[in-house]
């Protein structure tokens, strides 16, 4: 869309056209916005516009993103613990191992005297997919960034926000930054407890983004020439 540098409006037009109304997951308003916000930056001749109109974008397209993928994300998240059916069924079969209890339990259940037991058993299936939720996040879950490093999403960000974006002054990022509650006053960017919970997800993007958005080694190639010759093979780096 923007190979030949400037766009013209009814390119714009003719793009905007394709795309659906309506807010996420099925609707792509915030791409709409997102393009229109490239356009406008493209033209800005301050920094600071220009660079709140970008991040302001990037985080419009990470928001429709993220919303449209959080199904898929709570899943992943949940699997390494087990499905909540699969768990609910395995409670049960630990606390019930004799076939003849299982099936006075649902004698019990249709007669609407296990209810509580039930309840038990569900909270319990949350609780312990949330804890592994939390120990995937804290412990498994990492970012590597070429000139940044390892970045580990249950933890805050090493380095502050640059001064260019440390202050906000475009109204629809700042609203933005609001809707998804990530405005804060200090400055301060906090890691992420549950990777599948979309808010704290959004917070720890929103950080990462406006933090190195004016990081010029993003744009270096993250891998040598010789690391592509083993990944197109189908192989890990050892270097990786």
């Amino acid at each position: 869309l923007f190979a030949g540098g400037a766009l013209a409006d009814d390119d714009l037009a003719q793009f905007d056209a394709g795309l659906r109304p309506g807010d996420p997951p099925d609707g792509q308003r915030y791409l709409r916005q997102a393009f229109a916000r490239y356009v406008e930056a493209m033209a800005a001749d301050d920094d600071k516009a220009r660079a709140e109109l970008l991040l302001l974008a990037n985080l419009e397209i990470g928001f429709h993103e993220q919303t449209r993928l959080q199904p898929e994300i709570r899943e992943a998240m949940d699997a390494p613990v087990y499905s909540s059916a699969a768990l609910r069924r395995r409670l049960l079969e630990e606390l019930f191992p004799d076939p003849g209890a299982r099936v006075k339990l649902l004698a019990a259940k249709l007669a609407g005297r296990a209810d509580s037991l039930f309840e038990a058993r569900d909270r319990l299936t949350e609780e312990v997919q949330r804890l592994g939720r939390e120990v995937v996040t804290g412990h498994m879950m990492t970012l590597r960034l070429a000139g940044v490093g390892e970045l580990r999403l249950g933890r805050e960000l090493p380095v502050g926000f640059p001064a260019l974006l440390q202050d906000v002054a475009n109204p629809d990022l700042h609203m933005l930054l609001q809707q998804v509650e990530l405005a804060r006053d200090d400055g301060h960017q906090a890691g992420v407890e549950d990777w599948s919970r979309l808010p704290e997800r959004m917070h720890f993007i929103a950080d990462l983004f406006r933090t190195y958005h004016l990081e010029a080694s993003l744009f270096d190639p993250p891998f040598t020439a010789d690391e592509e010759v083993v990944i197109k093979e189908g192989r890990r780096p050892d270097s990786v």
